[in-house]
């Protein structure tokens, strides 16, 4: 979401603030940690200052204790409101051989906010998870690459470099672990699903593909 207005005088500003924490979240319910700024019109942005590619908005923090009583709440003032979710279930993770010649397939992980276990399920639990047919307030998500073929470590050819698998992985971890933290303990195996294998997708002799 942008900003209200595309210029701001600095008196409508206030800059250079910090937060330890249990006062600002993201709109996906991250409990937002470090600095940000205000405006006279409300909006609050992460960030010492305005920076149109790092800064996010921000929110009142509301622990997941308090989003469980707003919603009990919610249901007592709005009784016909439809408040059943699904309950997400962790999925057997197998790449394909389809997967391994492109040398990467897609993983999806969500968790509850107020449990330690992180869930890796498929695509279509991912999807109700966007869509809030699983609860939003409860869990959060975060969809990646994983990368499992092709050269394992960093190598250079006439001085260029071709990244590895290990390091592609680290970098993919390094982001999604900003959304669900815990990530990198669950992910400890880089090279989780590698293979050196040459994999060869057949022709389809029946033209089903065309």
């Amino acid at each position: 979401m942008s900003r209200f207005k595309t210029y701001y005088p600095a008196d409508e500003i206030s800059i250079n603030l910090f937060t330890t924490g249990s006062e600002w979240m993201t709109e996906q319910s991250i409990e937002y940690i470090g600095q940000y700024h205000t405006y006279t019109t409300g909006e609050v942005y992460s960030e010492s200052s305005y920076d149109p590619k790092l800064s996010i908005r921000l929110i009142p923090y509301i622990s997941s204790e308090d989003a469980n009583s707003t919603n009990i709440i919610y249901r007592t003032l709005k009784p016909n409101v439809q408040v059943t979710y699904q309950t997400p279930e962790i999925t057997v993770i197998s790449p394909t051989t389809n997967d391994y010649k492109l040398g990467f397939f897609r993983r999806y992980f969500l968790k509850k906010y107020n449990e330690n276990l992180i869930l890796e399920v498929d695509s279509k639990q991912f999807n109700l998870w966007k869509s809030n047919d699983i609860d939003r307030n409860l869990y959060n998500g975060v969809e990646m690459l994983w990368f499992i073929s092709g050269p394992i470590e960093d190598t250079y050819e006439k001085q260029i470099k071709i990244v590895g698998v290990y390091s592609k992985n680290q970098k993919q971890l390094s982001v999604a672990n900003q959304q669900i933290p815990e990530l990198a303990t669950k992910l400890n195996n880089l090279i989780e699903f590698y293979s050196d294998t040459d994999y060869l997708v057949p022709v389809d002799i029946n033209g089903l593909d065309s």
